[in-house]
C-alpha cells in the first residue's frame, strides 16, 4: 500500500512537471507546485533529524510548522485526486480499446477489408470492395451507409485534388442566392461537412432534418452510400488524371498528418497507375459517378477555367437557380472564384492548416490551379502509361480530357522522343554529318561563317544523301553507334545492339560485304552493348562497353584487323606502333575475308568482371589508355586503364556522375554528368571534382571539343541555349583558367530546344546543333576583348591575336595589324629551323571586311564608332567621355525644354506624357541608338537588326517609348503574320485596350487596375516595361521605376531616362547605373563613364 501511495505522490508530480507543461503559464504553475512539494519533503526530513515527531507535536510546534502542515495536507489531497484521475483514465482507455476492438471486429466481419502497406505512405490502406481507402475513415463507413440524405442537400463529390474547393464555393454561393457575407465570415470547412472524416458527427447531422440546404463534401464513391444519396443534389467534379497526379503528389508531400507521402515522384506515378493511392482506382471512381450522370451534375474542372459562364449557367439550372442568375452576379462570381482570389481568401485557402501544424511552413493549398502543369513533371513513358489507362479503363462515353496541349502537339512530343536521334560529325570528311536514329542519314554542309548557320547541300535536313533502312522489327535495335575513322571505308559504322551484338555497316555501298552482316561481334552473355568508341589515333582499335554480368567482363577492346585466331596478346599491344596508311589500307581490305569464315571474335583486352558500364572514352589514344565509368556493388567509379601493363587500372576514383564521360584533347581533364549536374575532374588530382556545375534541367549531352583549345560543351533539356566551359591551359599545369559562358547560338532566335550537338574533327570551335529536324552548322565566336587607347586607337584581342585597328572613313573596312600570329607554337618551331642571320616574320597586315563579320561584332564596332563620333574630342589625353560627363559639362543656360506629347494615333486623346528635350539629351539618344528610332534611316538601323532576330516585342516597346502607337502595332502584326507566337495577338489587344483606357478614362482607377492585372500575364521585361509606361499617370517628378527597374539593355535605360526624367532625377539615375556597371564589371557601362581613369 505504501508503495502505491508513493507512486501516486511522486510519479504524477514529476511527470506533470517534465512532460505536460504545454505553455509558460502552466509550466510555472506545475513548477511552483513541484517546488513546494520538494520544500515540504525537505522540511519534514530536517524536522525528523532534529527529533521532531509530527505525530506528537506540541501546540507551540504546531503553530510554528502550520504552513508546512497545511501544504502537506494539500498535497495529500492533490495526490489522492490525481490517483483517482489516473484510475479513471485507465478505465476509460481500457473501455475505448474494447470498443475499438469491437468496432474493428464488426468491420472485419461486415466489410472484410484487406489491409495493405502502401509504399512511402505513413499509414495503411484498406481495400474495401473495389476501392483503397485511408485507414482513418474505415470506422465511419457503417454510419455513412445508414445516413439519410434529403432532396435539399447539396453534395460536392470528387477524387482528391480535382477542383473540389472551387466547386464547393460556387455551389454554396449559388444555392444561398450569392450570400457573400456569410462566405466571408464562415470558413468553408464549417460550411461543408466532410462526410467520411472522423471528426464529423453524423448523428448530429441526422438530427438536423430541416428544409434548409445542408452542404456536404466527400471523396467516397457512390457505392458507400444508400439509396437516399441519389435524392440529393450531387455535383461531381473531375479533372484530367495527369494534373490530378501532380497536384495530389505535392499535397501529400506537404501535409504532416496521417495521409502524408514521403516518396519520390516516379514512385508516386507508379502507385497511381497500379491503384495504390487513397481512394483509388481513379478510373473506377470516375466511371461509377458517370454511371449516375442522369441524376447528378457531372462537370470537368477544365471547363470551369476555360468555359466559365456556360458551365455556371448549367450548374445553376441543375440547382434550380437559373432565374436568379444575372450577368452582374456572373461577373462577381467569376472574379470571386478566380484562382488569385481563392488563394488570397482566408476562408477557403486552408491556411489555418499551418497554424495547427498539419502541413509544412511552405504549404499552399492553392498551388497553381492551371491546366497542363503535368508537362513540367511527366516524362514521355509516364504520359503514355496514363493515356493507355484512360483509353482502356475509362468509359468511352466520358468526354475527352483537356490536357492543356492539343493531341497533335502531344503526339509530336511522343514522336520526337521515339526518334532518339543522335548526330556525329564524320571523322573522315570535315563537312559530312551522320544522323543516327531508326536509320542512318548522311548530310553534307557548307563551311559555315563564324557565328552563322550553314546550309545543308542536300537540300535540307529531310532529304537523304545516303541512308541505311532497317527492317521494321529491327528499327529500334541501335543502342549505340560509332563512325569508323577510315579513309578507305569512310562510311562504315560500328553499331551496338541491345542483344550485345556489334555489327559493321557500310551505309553507302550496299554491295560491300560489310552491308550483308558478315562482320558481327557477338558478346558471350547477350547483354546490351551500351557504348562504342574508335581510337582516333589507331583506327583499328574499337572500345566497347556492356551491361553487367556476374561471369563476364564489361569493357573490351577489339582489333578488327585480327580475328579470333590471330589476335595479338596483351603484351603485344603495348609494343605495337601505329601502322602506316598503306598498311592500314591493306589490313582494312582483309577485314571482309577474315570474317567470312564466321569465326568467334575474341577481344585483345577485356576487364570489368561483374561491373556495369555506363560510358567510356579514349583518354590517351596514342598510349591506348581509356577511361570508363562503371558500377559495382552500388559504387560508381571512374577508372583509367592502360592495357599495356599488367595492373591495367592506372587511376580509380569515386564519382556521382556516370554518364556522358568524355576526355579533353590536352589529356588532362575528364568530364561526366548525372541528371542536372556536370562534374569536371583533373586526372592529376582526383580527390575531388575540379568543377561542379548544376543546371536547372537535366543534361542532354556533354562533350569536349576535338580540336584546338579545350572547350566543354553541353546542352540541357527544354532549352535553346548551348553552354560552354572554356579552359585556358598553361605549361605549368597549375594556372589553368575555366570560364563558363552561354553561347548565343542562332537557334535561340527560334526558341527551339536543343536535342543534341557534336564537335567537328577538323575545324576548331566548329559544331553542329540539332533541334527537332533543324540543323545549325556553327562556329563558336572566340572571346573578344575590346578596349580603346587615346594614343593607340581601337584595340581588341581574339584568342591568340591582338589587333590595333584603323577604321576607314567609308566605315566599311577595318585595317588591322596582327601583332601575334594565331599559333605561337608554330612560330617557335619555325625559329628552331632557321639560321642566326635569318629572320622570321612576327606580324602581318590583314584586312577585314565589316560585311563578312558576325552581326554581333558589327554592332559592337559600329556602336563604338557612333560613340567616338558623337563625343567631344577636345580633352586630351582622355578624349572619350561618357554620357554623364557630357551632360554635366553642358552650359548653365542650357536647360531642358519641357513639352507634353500625346499618343500619335489618338486624335482625341487626353493623355499626355511629359518629355524633356535639349541638345545634350538628343546626343545621349544618338549614343544609345535612338537617333533614328522614329524613321527608317539609311545608316545604322537598329530596328531592322532587332526584327531580323524576331524581337517584335522589344521593337514595339521602343516605339511605344517614343509614343508611336501605329508603328508599334505594325511591328506586332508583322510578327504575327510571319508565324510568331500566338501571344502576339493577345499583346496587340492588350496594347490597344490599355492605350484607349488611359486616353479616355484616365481617372477610372478601377479600369486601370484591371488592365494592370491583365498585363502581369506577360513575362518579358520589355513588355512589362511597355505597359508600365502606358499605365503610369503623367507628372513632372516621375521616376518610372516600372521601366527603369526592368531588365532592359543599358542603352535603352539611359535613352529612356534622358527623355522622361527631369534634370535632377536624370543625374541620380545615371550615377546609379554607372555604379552598378562598375560593380558588375559590365562593359556596357562605358557608355556612361567613358574611357578615363574612373571608367569601367
Amino acid at each position: 500500500m505504501h508503495f502505491i501511495l508513493c507512486s501516486i505522490r511522486y510519479s504524477p508530480n514529476f511527470l506533470i512537471y517534465r512532460r505536460f507543461s504545454l505553455s509558460s503559464s502552466k509550466q510555472n504553475l506545475f513548477k511552483s507546485l513541484f517546488n513546494h512539494f520538494q520544500y515540504a519533503r525537505k522540511a519534514k526530513e530536517a524536522a525528523q533529524k532534529r527529533g521532531i515527531d509530527f505525530a506528537k507535536l506540541t501546540i507551540e510546534q504546531q503553530l510554528k510548522l502550520k504552513p508546512i502542515l497545511r501544504l502537506r495536507s494539500a498535497f495529500r489531497i492533490v495526490n489522492i485526486t490525481m490517483g483517482i484521475m489516473g484510475l479513471i483514465g485507465i478505465t476509460v482507455w481500457y473501455r475505448r480499446r474494447q470498443k475499438e476492438y469491437q468496432v474493428g471486429k464488426e468491420i472485419d466481419d461486415e466489410l472484410k477489408p484487406i489491409w495493405m502497406d502502401l509504399k512511402y505512405f505513413k499509414h495503411k490502406g484498406a481495400m474495401i470492395g473495389n476501392y483503397l481507402l485511408p485507414e482513418q475513415i474505415v470506422g465511419k463507413l457503417k454510419q455513412l451507409k445508414n445516413f439519410q440524405f434529403n432532396q435539399s442537400d447539396c453534395i460536392c463529390a470528387s477524387f482528391p485534388k480535382s477542383g473540389t474547393t472551387l466547386i464547393q464555393e460556387m455551389v454554396y454561393l449559388i444555392q444561398t442566392n450569392f450570400d457573400y457575407e456569410s462566405a466571408k465570415k464562415i470558413d468553408i470547412s464549417e460550411r461543408y461537412s466532410f462526410l467520411e472524416w472522423p471528426t464529423v458527427n453524423l448523428q448530429k447531422l441526422s438530427l438536423n432534418q430541416t428544409n434548409k440546404s445542408r452542404f456536404f463534401k466527400t471523396h467516397l464513391p457512390p457505392e458507400f452510400f444508400n439509396e437516399t444519396f441519389k435524392k440529393a443534389k450531387v455535383i461531381y467534379i473531375y479533372r484530367n488524371p495527369k494534373d490530378v497526379t501532380v497536384s495530389l503528389f505535392h499535397f501529400l508531400r506537404s501535409i504532416n498528418i496521417e495521409l502524408t507521402y514521403s516518396g519520390p515522384w516516379n514512385q508516386f506515378v507508379q502507385s497511381f497507375l497500379i491503384d495504390e493511392v487513397y481512394y483509388a482506382p481513379w478510373w473506377r471512381h470516375l466511371n461509377d459517378y458517370h454511371s449516375l450522370n442522369d441524376s447528378i451534375f457531372f462537370v470537368a474542372y477544365e471547363d470551369l477555367l476555360t468555359n466559365f459562364r456556360p458551365t455556371v449557367r448549367r450548374l445553376a439550372a441543375y440547382l434550380g437557380k437559373e432565374k436568379e442568375l444575372t450577368e452582374e452576379q456572373l461577373d462577381k462570381l467569376e472574379k470571386w472564384c478566380s484562382f488569385d482570389s481563392m488563394k488570397q481568401n482566408p476562408r477557403v485557402n486552408y491556411n489555418w492548416f499551418r497554424d495547427w501544424g498539419f502541413v509544412n511552413k511552405s504549404f499552399s493549398f492553392f498551388r497553381k490551379g492551371e491546366i497542363g502543369d503535368w508537362l513540367n513533371h511527366f516524362d514521355v513513358e509516364q504520359s503514355k502509361s496514363y493515356d493507355k489507362m484512360v483509353s482502356t479503363r475509362l468509359s468511352p462515353s466520358i468526354p475527352p480530357f483537356n490536357y492543356g496541349i492539343s493531341s497533335e502537339d502531344q503526339q509530336r512530343l511522343y514522336d520526337f522522343h521515339m526518334q532518339k536521334t543522335e548526330i556525329h560529325w564524320s571523322p573522315n570528311d570535315r563537312n559530312q554529318l551522320a544522323e543516327i536514329g531508326a536509320e542512318i542519314i548522311i548530310h553534307t554542309f557548307d563551311r559555315p561563317l563564324s557565328g552563322e548557320s550553314g546550309k545543308c547541300l542536300s537540300g535540307g535536313t529531310n532529304k537523304k544523301t545516303t541512308s541505311l533502312n532497317y527492317p521494321l522489327h529491327e528499327k529500334n535495335n541501335i543502342k549505340c553507334c560509332a563512325w569508323w575513322p577510315s579513309q578507305e571505308y569512310p562510311y562504315v559504322f560500328a553499331i551496338g545492339q541491345p542483344n550485345g551484338r556489334i555489327m559493321f555497316e557500310n551505309v553507302k555501298d550496299r554491295l560491300d560485304p560489310l552491308s550483308h552482316g558478315r562482320i558481327v561481334i557477338d558478346s558471350k552473355q547477350g547483354r546490351a552493348c551500351v557504348a562504342l568508341s574508335w581510337n582516333p589515333k589507331i583506327p583499328n582499335l574499337l572500345l566497347s562497353g556492356f551491361d553487367r554480368h556476374r561471369s563476364d567482363n564489361s569493357l573490351t577492346i577489339w582489333d578488327i584487323n585480327h580475328n579470333g585466331v590471330s589476335s595479338p596478346s596483351l603484351h603485344q599491344i603495348g609494343g605495337m606502333t601505329t601502322p602506316s596508311s598503306s598498311s592500314n589500307i591493306d589490313e582494312y581490305k582483309r577485314v571482309d575475308i577474315l570474317m567470312h569464315n564466321q569465326q568467334v571474335w575474341k577481344p585483345i583486352f577485356d576487364v570489368g568482371l561483374n561491373e556495369q558500364c555506363h560510358s567510356l572514352a579514349w583518354f590517351k589514344p596514342n598510349d591506348r589508355c581509356f577511361a570508363a565509368c562503371t558500377t559495382q556493388h552500388n559504387t560508381r567509379t571512374i577508372k583509367i586503364y592502360d592495357p599495356r601493363v599488367s595492373a591495367s587500372v592506372v587511376t580509380s576514383f569515386p564519382t556521382k556522375a556516370p554518364f556522358n564521360l568524355c576526355c579533353d584533347t590536352s589529356e588532362r581533364y575528364i568530364a561526366a554528368s548525372i541528371d542536372k549536374t556536370v562534374y569536371v575532374y583533373d586526372s592529376r588530382s582526383t580527390e575531388k571534382p575540379l568543377i561542379v556545375r548544376e543546371e536547372h534541367e537535366p543534361i542532354v549531352k556533354l562533350a569536349w571539343s576535338r580540336t584546338g583549345s579545350s572547350q566543354l560543351g553541353y546542352c540541357i533539356r527544354d532549352s535553346p541555349k548551348f553552354l560552354v566551359l572554356s579552359v585556358s591551359t598553361t605549361n605549368n599545369y597549375e594556372n589553368d583558367t575555366f570560364v563558363h559562358r552561354i553561347l548565343q547560338c542562332p537557334i535561340q532566335r527560334y526558341r527551339i530546344s536543343l536535342a543534341s550537338f557534336d564537335w567537328n574533327y577538323f575545324d576548331e570551335h566548329r559544331l553542329v546543333l540539332l533541334s527537332g529536324k533543324e540543323y545549325f552548322d556553327y562556329v563558336i565566336p572566340s572571346k573578344s576583348n575590346i578596349c580603346y587607347s587615346p594614343r593607340n586607337g581601337l584595340l581588341w584581342t581574339n584568342d591568340h591575336e591582338i589587333h590595333p585597328s584603323i577604321i576607314s572613313q567609308d566605315q566599311t573596312q577595318i585595317y588591322s595589324k596582327v601583332l601575334f600570329t594565331y599559333d605561337l607554337l608554330n612560330v617557335q618551331n619555325d625559329r628552331k629551323t632557321i639560321g642566326a642571320s635569318q629572320a622570321t616574320p612576327n606580324t602581318e597586315l590583314i584586312q577585314m571586311d565589316l560585311k563578312t563579320m558576325t552581326k554581333g561584332t558589327q554592332s559592337t564596332i559600329e556602336q563604338i564608332q557612333r560613340w567616338i563620333k558623337n563625343t567631344n574630342t577636345n580633352r586630351d589625353p582622355y578624349p572619350f567621355i561618357g554620357v554623364i560627363e557630357a551632360l554635366r559639362e553642358a552650359q548653365p543656360s542650357s536647360t531642358s525644354l519641357l513639352t507634353h506629347q500625346t499618343w500619335s494615333s489618338m486624335a482625341n486623346s487626353t493623355c499626355t506624357k511629359t518629355v524633356y528635350e535639349s541638345v545634350e539629351r538628343q546626343t545621349v539618344a544618338q549614343l544609345c541608338g535612338w537617333s533614328h528610332i522614329d524613321s527608317k534611316s539609311v545608316g545604322y538601323d537598329r530596328m531592322a537588326l532587332l526584327l531580323e532576330q524576331d524581337e517584335y516585342e522589344k521593337v514595339a516597346a521602343l516605339y511605344i517609348f517614343q509614343m508611336n502607337v501605329n508603328r508599334a502595332l505594325e511591328v506586332l502584326n508583322e510578327g504575327l503574320q510571319r508565324g510568331g507566337k500566338e501571344e502576339l495577338a493577345t499583346l496587340i489587344l492588350a496594347l490597344v485596350g490599355s492605350i484607349r483606357a488611359t486616353s479616355t478614362n484616365n481617372d477610372d482607377k478601377t479600369l486601370m487596375n484591371e488592365f494592370s492585372s491583365v498585363t502581369k500575364l506577360f513575362h518579358r521585361p520589355y513588355v512589362r516595361a511597355m505597359f508600365g509606361f502606358i499605365l503610369t499617370q503623367d507628372g513632372n517628378d516621375l521616376q518610372y521605376e516600372c521601366v527603369l527597374d526592368e531588365q532592359l539593355d543599358l542603352n535603352d535605360k539611359v535613352a529612356f531616362a534622358a527623355r522622361y526624367l527631369n534634370d535632377q532625377r536624370l543625374y541620380d539615375k545615371l550615377d546609379k547605373l554607372a555604379d552598378e556597371s562598375r560593380e558588375k564589371g559590365d562593359l556596357q557601362g562605358i557608355l556612361l563613364t567613358g574611357l578615363f581613369y574612373l571608367s569601367i
